[in-house]
């Protein structure tokens, strides 16, 4: 997987840092009595140099040897003597670093350095810079050691993407990737199509067509599956393309194509049965017309009705005159009943020939729900299965407008009425225009969308984690590469 973090390494900084500077330890200790020098209570008493005086029988000490003013003052404890800067050694040897050490110049001078003398001082001052020098080496060191807590911070973060990261890829290479509590089936343009959905799309197939899931179909579960994802697929493209060119469909669109099809069924039940027969809940057909509305307005939009002209339909016509010859046809319509309702039939047939309404009788007494939603009619003949042989022969003796009496059949009870008839002939260009441009914008219009369907797919990046789709497509894959057809 690429990874886009531009940040480069990480750079690990101690959060201390600058020159280092003298140790706070090193203070001159002020613990000892008032009237006292600091740090005199680290020195040899007076009396004890006074004895190794008079043992070494030494004369008093002169007015030459005796201390400068400057030490009598120093002596005031008010204003304690603020040693003299001690010069800079010229070249000062590396010092064993010490173990473990954090003690002041003052406690680490050695005991004996007598700093009443000259050479006492001396040791003493040279020592001083060389302690304070490594106090500030250990602490540095000390320094280093420490971590910014906001680099780690940063590190951690780091580490959380790759790890990230290696856990899509290795997804990826599986053939699967989830996303919330279900597996992705595939990602068009970064849109989910889920594996639930794929799943519902075979389940409601198998339902409308269970031979294809037949041993004798010919057609694996596998390729089922394939078509269905590209279906599924397409349906994506195209609400992305919808949503591009502002095509929109209300919900009061939808709800107008549902009471259309109701109307075919004879009550809600028996339209509720239809639906769990073809695999449908009220808003998965709701959804499935919603996509084919969408369609529609995409194709309109990009085939108006201004694109077929008069002379685009005279020409059609003028070439397919054939196909506007009328055979000699009648127009049948029917009210069917059970076997058992032989008296309802009859009280019917009573009514019709009273003058009652044939299409509302039909629609109230019918128990075709089809056929009874359009008041009877079933079609022309020619354009209708083939009627029952006794149906057939009744319909043939009926001229337009005229009804048969109850005809008994396997199939039920019926009563025919032929609603139109017409002899053999052929239409006119003004007959036949409205449907020849309706059949020329119709044939555009499908093109034009098989075009776009096609033009989408090749441009979108749709990646495929459904195993047994990748699985299938490979083998496909291979094989027809290496048939000679393939080559």
């Amino acid at each position: 997987m690429e990874n886009n973090d531009t940040r480069g390494e990480f750079e690990l900084r101690p959060s201390g840092g600058g020159s280092p500077v003298a140790s706070t330890d090193a203070k001159p200790i002020m613990s000892g009595a008032a009237g006292q020098t600091p740090g005199e209570d680290l020195l040899p008493s007076r009396a004890e140099r006074k004895k190794h005086e008079h043992e070494a029988e030494k004369p008093e000490r002169s007015e030459h040897h005796k201390k400068p003013e400057k030490r009598k003052k120093a002596e005031k404890p008010e204003k304690p003597a603020k040693p003299a800067k001690p010069a800079k050694p010229k070249k000062r040897e590396k010092p064993e670093k010490p173990k473990k050490s954090r003690k002041s110049a003052a406690v680490l001078a050695p005991a004996n350095a007598d700093v009443d003398s000259d050479a006492g001082q001396d040791e003493a001052l040279a020592q001083g810079p060389v302690l304070f020098a490594l106090e500030d080496e250990n602490k540095k060191a000390k320094g280093d050691s420490k971590l910014n807590p906001k680099v780690l911070i940063v590190a951690a973060a780091a580490v959380v993407v790759v790890a990230i990261a290696v856990v899509l890829v290795l997804l990826l290479r599986a053939g699967t990737i989830t996303i919330g509590t279900g597996k992705l089936a595939a990602r068009v343009n970064g849109d989910s199509i889920t594996a639930k959905q794929l799943d519902a799309a075979v389940a409601k197939l198998k339902m409308q067509n269970p031979q294809l899931f037949t041993v004798n179909s010919g057609i694996s579960a596998a390729q089922v599956r394939s078509s269905l994802l590209d279906e599924l697929v397409s349906q994506k493209l195209i609400m992305q393309e919808a949503k591009n060119r502002g095509v929109n469909i209300s919900d009061a669109q939808v709800n107008q194509e549902v009471d259309k099809i109701k109307k075919q069924y004879s009550s809600q039940q028996q339209f509720d049965e239809k639906l769990k027969q073809q695999g449908y809940t009220l808003d998965t057909l709701k959804t499935q017309l919603k996509y084919q509305l969408i369609f529609q307005g995409i194709t309109e939009k990009l085939v108006p009705e201004s694109s077929i002209s008069d002379s685009d339909v005279t020409a059609y016509y003028n070439a397919h005159k054939e196909e506007f010859v009328v055979a000699k046809d009648k127009q049948v319509a029917q009210i069917q009943f059970a076997l058992k309702d032989e008296a309802k039939a009859d009280d019917v047939l009573k009514q019709l020939k009273g003058g009652a309404d044939f299409a509302t009788l039909a629609q109230k007494n019918s128990i075709d729900a089809k056929s009874a939603a359009q008041g009877g009619v079933l079609g022309w003949t020619r354009a209708i299965p083939p009627l029952d042989k006794t149906q057939q022969e009744a319909v043939n003796n009926l001229g337009k407008g005229e009804i048969s009496a109850v005809i008994k059949s396997s199939s039920g009870l019926f009563i025919l009425k032929v609603t139109d008839a017409h002899e053999a002939s052929t239409k006119t260009l003004q007959e036949a225009s409205a449907s020849i441009k309706t059949n020329l914008l119709n044939t555009q219009r499908n093109k034009t969308a098989q075009n776009l369907l096609a033009d989408l797919h090749k441009k979108a990046k749709i990646v495929v984690y459904d195993k047994e789709v990748k699985d299938y497509r490979a083998k496909k894959d291979t094989t027809t590469k290496s048939s000679p057809a393939g080559k």
